[in-house]
């Protein structure tokens, strides 16, 4: 992060977009009310009170409690507040993303070389559970700590882009290759016709065939940025991308918009397997919640408008129910999971992403999400005070703050 404040302010009419002119899609200032909008995106709305300051508020809340220095060159994420000796690929993936926004090389450097010690035997991708600082193998919280989680490797190839980037260095694309690579070898399948992202490398899933998918490690605006860095690829990458939408049309509710935490590759349930292993599978709850967040990055950095449909219908039904009345675990029709554990937690889990999703409808919207998730407490005992919410918080807070970007905010 570069210091400077979350953006410009500009008058209603004065157009939207970093190119000087409102950007497809976006309505430019229209429909405001009379407000002043902070708008300095190529797409999308960003809320004018909440920024930066509240991103980086969220990044050090963060950084000291689940950011350890090992000492010896490498740094890992902390897992959970009961269990802090361990580590878990996603973290690392989601840590990555925010020291580079925020201009901590010593600390992304160090994540960087926690990634390598937890790789998979011969693949450039990390096994999704170890612990301490050596990154050694238990069974302590799982019996299954091995392979892969396709989303700490997105983000980490993702990451390793913006680095690039950000500092100007080209080692880090030349890291991030390998990443996509194996990504690429290992983490998709084929399913009528379509390319559908694997939540693993492991064979497990190869043996359910389409029947076990988790829609929220979609990435499309990440497949796009790895077919520009190898172009080899780019066929395969650009078409990944695509295919997501189809993918998410199946698999979303035709009312709410919601998806399953685990599903199909056609849509529906996954397979008993899956469905077994997984909380509450078929509810949008803590996997779900991500999908928002991720699909509204295609349409910030690429004006994609499916990314834009499908976010907009999403937040049009949060908004009937009322951003502060949101609650974590859904059925797929917006009624409450009340089977799930927890389920009427306001949280930053949905909030956050919700907020992010936003950003694709308009600027009123995403004032009041944006400011209901910074309300959100978030001190020790508080739901909001532990690993995964404070994790989404300080990402969504960054995308809302318009600093999450193919240049790491730079």
């Amino acid at each position: 992060m570069n210091g400077e404040g979350a953006g410009s302010t500009v008058d209603p009419g004065a157009g939207g977009g970093g190119s000087g002119g409102a950007a497809p899609g976006t309505g430019g200032a229209e429909g405001t009310g009379g407000a002043r909008v902070v708008q300095d995106l190529p797409w999308g709305f960003r809320p004018e009170s909440v920024g930066l300051e509240d991103a980086r508020e969220a990044y050090e809340v963060w950084k000291e409690i689940h950011l350890e220095d090992c000492g010896d060159g490498a740094h890992r994420v902390r897992w959970e507040n009961a269990k802090l000796d361990a580590t878990v690929s996603e973290g690392i993936g989601y840590g990555m993303l925010l020291t580079v926004a925020f201009d901590d090389r010593e600390a992304f450097d160090g994540l960087l070389a926690y990634s390598k010690r937890m790789r998979v035997e011969g693949r450039a991708l990390m096994h999704w559970l170890r612990y301490g600082c050596d990154a050694h193998w238990d069974t302590k919280y799982n019996d299954y700590p091995d392979n892969a989680a396709s989303d700490g490797d997105l983000d980490v190839a993702m990451a390793l882009i913006q680095a690039s980037c950000r500092w100007g260095d080209n080692k880090y694309l030349e890291e991030a290759k390998p990443v996509i690579k194996d990504t690429k070898e290992h983490m998709f399948m084929e399913d009528n016709g379509k390319l559908v992202l694997q939540p693993g490398d492991s064979s497990w899933f190869d043996m359910m065939g389409g029947g076990c998918v988790n829609y929220s490690y979609f990435a499309p605006a990440y497949y796009r940025e790895f077919a520009k860095v190898t172009p080899e690829d780019a066929d395969f990458w650009n078409r990944a991308a695509d295919d997501s939408y189809p993918l998410l049309a199946a698999a979303s509710h035709p009312e709410t918009g919601l998806v399953r935490n685990w599903g199909s590759a056609g849509g529906g349930d996954a397979t008993a397997g899956c469905h077994n292993a997984y909380i509450r599978s078929a509810s949008y709850g803590d996997d779900a919640a991500r999908t928002p967040w991720r699909i509204a990055v295609d349409y910030l950095w690429h004006g994609k408008t499916e990314a834009k449909a499908w976010n907009d219908k999403v937040t049009n039904w949060v908004k009937s129910v009322g951003i502060k009345n949101t609650v974590q675990w859904y059925n797929l029709d917006g009624s409450t999971d009340d089977e799930a554990p927890s389920p009427e937690d306001h949280t930053a889990i949905n909030v956050g992403p919700f907020a992010v999703g936003a950003m694709t409808l308009d600027p009123e919207t995403v004032e009041s999400f944006a400011a209901e998730l910074v309300a959100i407490p978030a001190g020790e005992g508080d739901h909001d005070g532990e690993y995964f919410p404070r994790m989404l918080k300080a990402l969504s807070l960054l995308a809302l703050a318009g600093k999450f970007d193919t240049c790491g905010g730079k």
